[in-house]
């Protein structure tokens, strides 16, 4: 179930501005609230959207750890997307 949609800019490296909307919304099994990012309205579209789910990693995508590349991955992910249009599921849950 969707809890809260807001339009939200992203800025990755030089680009900004690549705009956005965000749904917070629960259901799945671990009953977590989760969060989907719609570029492009591609939830709008008619052709089947890029999609990409990506589990929350704090020290990869907040602070960018040398140790993983989760962030990396999660701004390569938000500037195709912003690109191309797409839906990013960010998964609050542990992937590795």
């Amino acid at each position: 179930m969707v809890t809260v949609r807001a339009r939200v800019p992203f800025k990755v490296g030089l680009q900004s501005n690549i705009p956005a909307d965000l749904l917070s919304f629960h259901g799945l099994e671990s009953g977590k609230e989760h969060v989907a990012i719609i570029f492009r309205d591609a939830d709008k579209q008619s052709q089947p959207p890029l999609v990409r789910m990506h589990s929350e990693c704090l020290t990869g995508d907040v602070f960018h750890s040398s140790r993983c590349d989760c962030g990396e991955q999660l701004d390569e992910t938000i500037t195709k997307m912003g690109e191309l249009g797409g839906v990013l599921l960010y998964l609050r849950q542990e992937g590795r």
